[in-house]
């Protein structure tokens, strides 16, 4: 199965051919249940919540070809001056608003969102693409830290484009679980899609932080069968679940769009500036 963000899809859209870009502007779905090729454990009581997330920054405008929207180029002889990129950034701004008006949240999203608002606490800055959820269990404290623009890549095969269905995409959002007692630490590295796939694990009593260069994690994907379904059973116990990776996955996408609007809206105003 492949896996890979829809900015990843985007990015690629230019360059394949017109079957190939119809085949990657179809929706993205989250499901659960799903086969993995990655090696990782699933958690055994693995949800089905299914997810629509209609892929957004592709137009038709008219020609039938599929293209980011941001691709296209405006009319006249104007490009190379401000007033025309303020048009071109004017039209993306509105197409995007549009798309967000017109995707749908599936009910499943809705019972899995207020469950993990009830879980955790969802802690955002302002401008920031990092998102931290807090909770507890006993005398641990746990965090969920993630940046929505963090996404997986994996490469794709022109042939597996074809062949494969637009079910099989999923969005992969890298980020860390900590489970700090005492004067330890205990850090997951993972990837939220339709569950949490764990990469690495370090045990921490330094008060060093998940990104020290002098950290040591060991693979996941090494450690015999049961280990890994016994460390899942400890993360879902916490709530580390696929609920809550599901939530994460379709969170930082409506984040990274978010932040993409402000993005369109602050430069429209920058180019038009005198």
């Amino acid at each position: 199965m492949l896996r890979t963000s829809t900015l990843a899809l985007l990015r690629r859209a230019a360059s394949a051919t017109p079957q190939q870009q119809h085949h990657m502007a179809t929706s993205l779905v989250f499901r659960a249940g799903t086969n993995a090729t990655m090696g990782f454990v699933r958690h055994p009581q693995a949800m089905s919540p299914i997810l629509i997330v209609k892929s957004r920054r592709f137009g038709t405008h008219g020609d039938g070809d599929v293209m980011p929207s941001a691709m296209k180029g405006g009319s006249g002889g104007g490009h190379g001056t401000s007033a025309a990129l303020e048009d071109l950034l004017a039209r993306e701004l509105q197409e995007e608003k549009d798309l967000m008006e017109s995707e749908e949240r599936a009910p499943e999203l809705e019972d899995v969102s207020e469950k993990i608002h009830k879980r955790f606490h969802i802690k955002e800055s302002p401008g920031s693409s990092i998102i931290k959820m807090h909770t507890k269990h006993n005398t641990e404290k746990i965090m969920v830290q993630y940046d929505v623009q963090d996404t997986t890549e994996d490469e794709l095969d022109p042939q597996e484009l074809e062949d494969e269905k637009a079910e099989d995409y999923t969005v992969g959002i890298r980020g860390v679980v900590t489970i700090a007692k005492a004067h330890h630490k205990l850090m997951f590295s993972v990837v939220f899609t339709n569950t949490v796939w764990v990469e690495k694990v370090a045990l921490d009593s330094d008060g060093r932080e998940w990104n020290d260069e002098t950290l040591y994690w060991s693979d996941f994907s090494e450690y015999p069968e049961d280990v890994q379904e016994a460390f899942t059973r400890h993360l879902a116990a916490r709530n580390i679940d696929d609920e809550l990776a599901v939530f994460v996955s379709y969170f930082a996408f409506e984040k990274e769009k978010e932040h993409y609007l402000t993005f369109l809206e602050r430069a429209t105003e920058f180019v038009g500036a005198k």
